[in-house]
């Protein structure tokens, strides 16, 4: 194995993951990375010293991560501090109804029942449901390729209509009043996909919130990829900085390395991206037919949003994550300063505003900023804020410019035919040697997620290579 080398392009968490999961396996493993730092999404920017999360993150799935951490040796404990969030987040719709959701099941219930009379009865009954259905997915996501018999005695065929079926299918069928359907499926909205045309697993949410918690992690994300990095350093992982990749060389559709913007040509007997799942294939691989990237290109893709970064002086009370619904447009007010008050300078804390862009409306620098001036100006966010500063406005260009993007977008629409039928699986179906780690792969973009996708290609990878 020491005379195998790999080369994982990207150091997000699932790059990571994955790099050190061959290390450790004896490999040679070397980074390419196009930042000046590791962690892609998962990391941290500096706006007039405050330090934001690039995205806004909350851990629904702990159990998922410390499994991933588990499979490199790794106690989750001893890296990184996640606390419990207790008021989860608040949901406020257009006609003023508000909603929120705890981490105790009865505050919720409660919340729901002088909401909608008769509403408490059916959240636990829906939420039965989607927890046994957890309960009979979560171990088969703890296996690369579950096949046949792992399905079988997992009974999870029994959920077949389920996860054929789309999130709005699934809250529909709960008989839960519109306004709670519409608060539950938050989740899509903020990345601007309607209900109808999400994933059904966005569902389970509630059942994770509940009873294995929703926790943040205390220094922002950038705190689990930097213990991440320095495990990786110690392993003598080289990690490349600022550093383009160009191309991956193939020979008879068996990927052989790696070519840099730069002109550099690196050899390799195994290739893992962690970057964009159909940008690999449309933009890095040398060797793959035109119709093909045609049919990949047709996939619509997920707008990375528009963030506002503030320092505000106050505390829009309770919860770190508020959401304005009005239709299709979602608005989110993350107030990291609840959980950890260290974050507070001479009396300002860090927020920001973030909100989707439909992925069909292309709109311009100066129509993006009309935008975010609009969100700012929205009062619903400022109650209890005295004052406040803009710190820095990040559009869809910006995110483009600062982090290595596909087309200035996120992953494909995660839609269920999506899912289904046309995602990308760890082992490519169209180049040897050539694997994929990260959100491309999942059915979200979760740190747990991307982080057990990690192992899973590391694994599929080095499986191939004994």
């Amino acid at each position: 194995m020491a005379n195998k080398k790999i080369i994982v392009i990207g150091s997000g968490i699932g790059g990571l993951f994955t790099a050190i999961k061959l290390a450790q396996q004896g490999y040679k493993v070397q980074i390419i990375e196009a930042r000046n730092k590791a962690g892609g999404f998962a990391s941290d920017i500096t706006f007039n010293n405050f330090s934001f999360d690039s995205s806004f993150y909350i851990l629904f799935d702990k159990p998922g991560l410390e499994w991933a951490m588990q499979q490199i040796h790794v106690n989750i404990h001893d890296i990184t501090n996640f606390k419990l969030v207790d008021k989860v987040y608040h949901v406020l719709h257009e006609n003023e109804t508000e909603i929120a959701f705890h981490k105790n099941i009865e505050d919720t219930a409660t919340i729901l029942e002088q909401k909608f009379k008769g509403s408490a009865s059916t959240y636990k009954s829906f939420l039965s449901h989607v927890t046994k259905i957890h309960q009979t997915l979560q171990p088969l996501s703890y296996k690369a390729h579950p096949n046949f018999m792992d399905m079988l005695f997992s009974n999870v065929l029994l959920h077949i209509p389920f996860l054929t079926g789309s999130l709005g299918n699934v809250l529909e069928r709960s008989h839960l009043p519109q306004a709670v359907q519409k608060a539950l499926g938050v989740w899509a909205l903020i990345s601007g996909q309607p209900l109808n045309n999400s994933v059904s697993t966005l569902s389970l949410i509630p059942s994770l919130m509940h009873h294995s918690g929703a926790y943040y992690p205390m220094g922002g994300i950038a705190s689990l990829t930097n213990a991440l990095t320095t495990i990786a350093e110690k392993l003598e992982i080289e990690i490349t900085y600022n550093t383009k990749v160009k191309s991956i060389c193939t020979k008879n559709k068996v990927a052989t390395g790696i070519t840099t913007k730069a002109g550099e040509t690196v050899a390799a007997d195994g290739i893992i991206s962690n970057y964009s799942g159909i940008g690999t294939y449309s933009e890095l691989v040398d060797d793959f037919s035109e119709s093909e990237k045609q049919k990949l290109n047709q996939q619509p893709l997920q707008s990375v949003g528009l963030c506002v970064y503030l320092a505000v002086k106050g505390i829009n009370p309770n919860y770190y994550l508020r959401f304005k619904v009005n239709g299709k447009k979602c608005i989110a007010f993350v107030q990291p300063g609840i959980i950890d008050p260290s974050l507070e300078k001479e009396g300002w804390l860090p927020a920001k505003l973030f909100t989707h862009l439909d992925n069909e409306v292309a709109l311009n620098q100066e129509e993006q900023i009309k935008m975010m001036d609009e969100l700012v100006k929205d009062r619903w966010w400022q109650t209890h804020i005295s004052e406040y500063k803009i710190l820095h406005s990040q559009t869809t260009f910006n995110w483009g410019t600062e982090y290595n993007l596909y087309r200035n977008s996120m992953n494909p629409i995660m839609s269920p035919e999506f899912m289904l039928k046309k995602h990308i699986p760890y082992k490519s179906t169209y180049i040897q040697n050539l694997y994929h780690a990260g959100s491309s792969t999942a059915l979200g973009q979760g740190i747990s997620l991307c982080a057990i996708s990690g192992i899973h290609a590391a694994n599929s990878l080095a499986k191939f290579l004994i």
